[in-house]
């Protein structure tokens, strides 16, 4: 049996029998045959006899233009084989030229503080027109738009109606966090090479009615948990684990916030926090190293170097510049602290602003632990935060009951399945994104580089021609002088 057109061979064992598969669109078509010809013995006459491409349009449910294409000699040459989808290449409708000026008028909107839609991107090719063809400004466009070319346009831009950037990916364009990620990856790798042990610790919560949102049913009544309206209390969650022994074990920290809603990390402070750490993790990791986030109350500093800031009255101010021995010389002697106004005492405080030193640097001292501070906007490089996932996944299947103490119950339970095992699949995956985030690194060092040096080439060959077309002129003075 030969292959044929809208059949695929089916592979088999060897002692089963050899036979073809068809394809969706073959089936179709057959569907189609066999019901025109039903429709035909039930009115008892026949179709377009004397047109066969009318008639075969007809049978088929494709087109007649279809039918015609086909009956061509060399309609089969360059098509694909059955079953594998045909890919053309895409043919863009929108001048290179055009497709810029979307962009910039895309752009614009956004710098302008206004959303962009399909209407005000039209009017603002409009609007540049008319103010070109009125002042000349800007640059006028012969091409024709209509109320559909935008949508077009946008989609060739390579702009898509979907989420855009969060504040995380704002975040982590800034210089400076920037510069945070690469100082933490290039100690933890440090860190690494030396053999520590490396423990990540992070906070989260949990509410009383979390329940899955799928979830096997027909749609009625009979097929769902009754659930409670609302999210209800919640519990506050802290932990530490390590590739070499997971989740701690003992080192947990669940209780009851207060409030129901509202940011979880205010249900924490600096006390708790390093109650927590003092009596629970720090006696588990003697010599390890602990990454934290930024977290307010995982970086209050010690006194002594705490800044002077604007929330400050005057008088606190100059008692912050005594203690601090910031006061200049030539202020000795005479009333500063009444004829100096707060903004030049805030300036000279800032002059000697002191080094940071926080509250668990100093307790994880006592216990020859080092604290590493992981960047702004950078949750995927610690595997705790992929951990909750996991957890949160397994508490809304296994929450029926909606009751705090069950919830917290369940807490437990879940925690003693993230072991030394599990672990490494969740620091792998941080390990990636710091490899990820170097090479990104690298890419922009090289490319910024030789911007710099193409831009200092150009510089130098502008001075260097100017320095031969003086000297040119020089010798042809003289030459015309002699």
């Amino acid at each position: 049996m030969s292959s044929s057109a809208g059949v695929v061979p089916a592979t088999g064992s060897p002692r089963s029998r050899h036979f073809y598969r068809l394809t969706t669109d073959s089936a179709t078509i057959l569907r189609n045959v066999h019901r025109f010809f039903v429709r035909e013995r039930t009115a008892g006459r026949s179709r377009g006899l004397r047109n066969p491409v009318q008639r075969e349009a007809w049978a088929t449910g494709v087109s007649l233009s279809m039918v015609s294409r086909v009956r061509s000699e060399d309609f089969f040459d360059g098509l694909p084989e059955s079953g594998e989808r045909e890919r053309r290449e895409r043919v863009l409708r929108i001048p290179d030229a055009e497709r810029v000026r979307v962009r910039e008028a895309v752009y614009s909107q956004y710098r302008n503080r206004s959303l962009p839609s399909l209407d005000t991107t039209l009017e603002y090719h409009k609007t540049a027109n008319l103010v070109h063809s009125a002042t000349g400004i800007g640059s006028a466009s012969s091409f024709v738009w209509t109320r559909t070319k935008p949508a077009v346009a946008m989609q060739e831009a390579g702009f898509y109606f979907s989420r855009g950037p969060t504040h995380y990916d704002v975040a982590r364009e800034n210089p400076a966090v920037k510069a945070q990620r690469t100082n933490y990856i290039d100690t933890v790798r440090q860190y690494r090479r030396a053999g520590r042990t490396i423990y990540y610790t992070d906070e989260t919560w949990a509410n009383k009615n979390m329940s899955v949102y799928r979830s096997w049913n027909d749609g009625t009544l009979n097929s769902r948990i009754k659930v409670p309206s609302g999210k209800g209390g919640r519990i506050i969650i802290a932990h530490v684990g390590s590739r070499e022994t997971g989740l701690v074990d003992g080192a947990s920290l669940v209780f009851i916030g207060k409030k129901k809603t509202g940011d979880y990390h205010y249900e924490m402070n600096s006390d708790r926090w390093m109650e927590w750490l003092k009596d629970d993790v720090f006696p588990e990791m003697q010599g390890g190293v602990l990454v934290i986030d930024r977290a307010p109350y995982h970086l209050v500093r010690i006194e002594g170097t705490r800044p002077a800031n604007t929330k400050m009255r005057k008088a606190e101010v100059a008692a912050w510049l005594r203690a601090h021995d910031c006061v200049p010389k030539e202020w000795e002697g005479t009333h500063w602290e009444k004829d100096k106004v707060k903004k030049e005492l805030l300036e000279q405080a800032a002059k000697n602003r002191p080094g940071p030193r926080y509250l668990v640097q100093d307790l994880a001292k006592d216990f020859m632990i080092s604290i590493l501070i992981s960047p702004v906007a950078h949750p995927e490089l610690n595997p705790i935060e992929m951990v909750w996932s996991t957890v949160k996944m397994a508490l809304k299947r296994a929450n029926i009951d909606f009751t705090l103490t069950t919830l917290k119950t369940l807490v437990a339970e879940q925690f003693v399945n993230i072991t030394a095992q599990e672990w490494p699949k969740y620091e792998l995956h941080a390990i990636k994104m710091e490899d990820n985030y170097r090479a990104v690194g690298e890419v922009s060092a090289a490319v910024e580089a030789e911007f710099g040096e193409e831009q200092l080439e150009v510089e130098s060959g502008g001075r260097e021609g100017g320095s031969r077309s003086s000297d040119e002129e020089s010798d042809a003075s003289s030459h015309m002088e002699e």
